[in-house]
């Protein structure tokens, strides 16, 4: 099922590219070829558009996929997300860069061969660990374990840790540090 999914995000990824839009795969996708394989039905890309530039995304969009949300421009600008089908299949969820974080992980990505002959522009290790351990949900904190075990050495914890400790001052957090060093010594690095 990847490798069908992973053909339909390339196509996703031709049009970007041609619309000459920057992105990163993010979430289930970058997490089974980064991390521990696991299912994933959709496809996260996070997208740099400028908001002046949403109208016009959204009109490309719909002669190619059917938009999911009623009234696409406010819902996008209101949640940072556009929910989309593709013929193909594909059920994607283009994710509006805002913060600089975002916009960090956008300039970082990198092609990378996700199954033969397909290259995709995935997120780094390290900047999917970090959205994985700002979110709250258990199979995540279960990913960051998969990327820490598959990535071993190659992980810059230094970045890591520098971005973490920013989120937690800016989420008023105090576990992300402290849950991040645990979830590495379980793996042992």
């Amino acid at each position: 099922m990847l490798k069908s999914l992973v053909n339909q995000a390339a196509e996703l990824q031709a049009f970007l590219r041609k619309s000459k839009i920057p992105h990163a795969f993010i979430g289930g996708i970058a997490n089974s070829i980064l991390g521990e394989p696991r299912a994933t039905l959709d496809a996260d890309v996070l997208i740099l558009v400028a908001d002046e530039q949403i109208e016009n995304l959204l009109h490309q969009l719909k002669t190619r996929s059917s938009l999911l949300i009623p009234n696409a421009a406010s819902f996008a600008r209101r949640s940072r997300v556009i929910p989309c089908a593709f013929p193909s299949g594909l059920r994607a969820d283009l994710v509006l860069a805002d913060l600089d974080f975002e916009k960090n992980i956008i300039k970082r990505a990198g092609l990378r061969t996700v199954a033969k002959g397909q290259r995709l522009r995935l997120c780094t290790a390290e900047d999917l660990v970090i959205m994985k351990m700002i979110s709250v949900r258990p199979k995540d904190r279960g990913d960051v374990e998969g990327i820490v075990r598959r990535q071993t050495s190659k992980l810059d914890g230094t970045y890591i840790m520098k971005w973490l400790r920013l989120f937690e001052k800016a989420l008023d957090r105090s576990d992300l540090v402290r849950d991040f060093k645990s979830l590495t010594r379980k793996s042992n690095i």
